[in-house]
This record gives structure tokens, C-alpha cells and sequence, in this order.
């Protein structure tokens, strides 16, 4: 949900129903809310459609520097004499030559950490998943409001465009 100034996104908590125009017919406002602070506007917040989003920038990389997609499991970065990665070696014993390696594995990103071996993986910022479910509701209509939950797992419940919610 916005502001009153549809300036941001807003995360309620509480028990008193949270001000604004937008809220007057929002029946799960009323639900025990303390209040609401802004979150974030336009332009620190989305909401994407993650296949979509991947997809995008794939056919942006083919375009623009002609990229290729080479499937393997990485097992190794492979460095400069200086420490850079110039590469990877693929658990079938291919190399693969690169420019820059970027590490987006979600959750199991902590997995690379071997990866670059003990010295350079220790300076690899820790990280962890937890395990979530996400589904995909069909609306007969595009919802316009946002739900987020606090307790039960924090579920978040996001209106898309194309009438689904996630």
C-alpha cells in the first residue's frame, strides 16, 4: 500500500487502523494494526516477476556482448597471479574463461564459498536460506493492494500486473 502521498510503501504493525485515503476500504487494516512506517517508494521497492526479470537480462547480455550460456556445475574459480577470477572449471574438467563471475545462487550462494579456496572463501560474507513456499493464485481481476503479514512464517501476498497473485 502507498502513502497518503503516494509516495512509498508502508509496513503496518499494531493495533489501530493506519491513516490514509487509500486504506478506507482495506478491511485486513483494521485487524489489531499499531501503524505504519514507510518502507520504501518507487524507487527502492519492486516487485518482479523473477523468470521474467531473468529472462530479460539474458537476452540483454546475448545482444549486447554476446553472451552464452554454458551448463555445468562449477567446482573451482580459477585466479590471475594477482587474485583475480579469470575463469571457472566445471565438475567435468572444462574451463571456461571470464571476465567477472557473479555468484547468484540464492540461498545456496554460501555453497560457492569453496569455490575460491580456503584464504579468498573466508572473506566470502556468509549466507543462509530459509525454506518458503511461493505460489501463484490466478485473480479474475488485477488486485492493486499489497498484503504483508508479521508471525505464521511472515507471508507477503503481491498483486502483479498480469492478474496473479504471489
Amino acid at each position: 500500500c502507498s502513502d497518503d502521498e503516494g509516495e512509498g510503501t508502508r509496513g503496518v504493525v499494531g493495533n489501530t487502523k493506519p491513516k490514509g485515503k487509500k486504506l478506507e476500504g482495506v478491511e485486513w487494516a483494521d485487524l489489531g494494526t499499531l501503524g505504519s512506517r514507510v518502507m520504501g517508494g518507487t524507487d527502492t521497492i519492486a516487485q518482479v516477476h523473477p523468470k521474467k526479470l531473468c529472462d530479460a537480462m539474458w537476452e540483454y547480455s546475448q545482444e549486447a556482448v554476446g553472451s552464452k550460456l554454458v551448463i555445468g556445475k562449477v567446482v573451482k574459480a580459477i585466479s590471475n597471479d594477482d587474485g583475480s577470477i579469470c575463469g571457472v572449471k566445471l565438475d567435468d574438467g572444462t574451463t571456461v574463461d571470464a571476465d567477472a563471475l557473479v555468484v547468484a545462487c540464492g540461498p545456496w550462494t554460501d555453497a560457492a564459498r569453496n569455490w575460491f579456496g580456503t584464504e579468498a572463501g573466508s572473506k566470502i560474507p556468509r549466507m543462509s536460506g530459509v525454506k518458503y513456499h511461493s505460489i501463484l493464485i490466478p485473480s479474475p481481476r488485477v488486485l492493486t493492494q499489497a498484503v504483508f503479514f508479521q508471525g505464521h512464517g511472515d507471508p507477503e501476498v503481491y498483486p502483479r500486473p498480469d492478474g496473479d497473485a504471489y
